[in-house]
């Protein structure tokens, strides 16, 4: 029995993953333990690990599975307790990008927290932000990639990145039943020029109007057009606000 007084008391969390061939064969199986600690991550969050997994080019699908315990902790030794949470998720047809080089393409939005404004210049300082719920406290900054831009005759690049935040609240009750959810929409676009047929991007998505409203939904979507050749892609992304909690008193 472990010494109540000097136990660290934490968690553990099993991910388990398993890869299936195009046609749902199980290919092969994964796990691995994480120990989320009793400290919490900057605002409140656990800071996320990336969990890797190395596949042929085709096309795969995931089921992946997450089991938390309780655990008690005395230097090495560990003695797991009870489960906690179970979740599931499956992650199906998941297709490489196309490696044509005369055809535009663009790498999905990838969600990171961000310290704030003076963290945007470096996505290295950012941590993956794997979830789809988001405090309106938070500070999410969403990452990108693009490939096979097209050259003038000056052997430049000019693309434009047109983003589309919509966000949707709901009214009260009887409001909803006459006119449907709220929805606030705020759109942006920049043009850019380069020299190189890749480009890295970044937007920073500012959530504190959030604080106050009532839970709702946020829908961003990324919209680029090569101006140099016509073509367009778009990529987008849902999360779900939870609004800051009031301070109890």
């Amino acid at each position: 029995q472990l010494d109540e007084e000097h136990a660290d008391k934490t968690s553990l969390v099993k991910l388990t993953a398993v890869e299936y061939s195009p046609d749902y064969s199980r290919r092969k199986m994964r796990g691995k333990w994480y120990n989320t600690g009793s400290a919490s991550g900057q605002q409140g969050l656990v800071v996320p690990s990336v969990f890797s997994i190395k596949s042929g080019s085709g096309p795969y699908h995931l089921g992946l599975q997450w089991e938390q315990y309780t655990a008690d902790v005395d230097g090495s030794r560990i003695q797991l307790g009870d489960q906690l949470r179970i979740a599931t998720r499956r992650v199906d047809t998941l297709a490489a990008l196309n490696a044509a080089p005369d055809r535009l393409e663009m790498s999905d939005l990838k969600p990171l927290l961000s310290g704030g404004s003076e963290a945007v210049a470096s996505v290295d300082d950012a941590s993956p932000y794997p979830f789809s719920r988001i405090g309106a406290e938070a500070s999410l900054l969403l990452y990108f990639e693009l490939y096979h831009l097209g050259f003038d005759s000056d052997d430049r690049t000019r693309y434009t990145v047109e983003y589309d935040v919509m966000r949707r609240t709901e009214r009260g009750r009887l409001t909803r039943l006459f006119r449907g959810d709220k929805e606030e929409r705020t759109t942006a676009s920049t043009t850019y020029e380069g020299d190189r047929r890749t480009a890295k991007e970044q937007i920073l998505i500012d959530l504190s109007d959030w604080e106050n409203q009532n839970p709702g939904m946020l829908t961003v979507t990324v919209r680029v057009t090569d101006e140099v050749t016509g073509q367009q892609v778009e990529r987008d992304i849902d999360f779900e606000i939870t609004p800051r909690q009031p301070d109890s008193q």
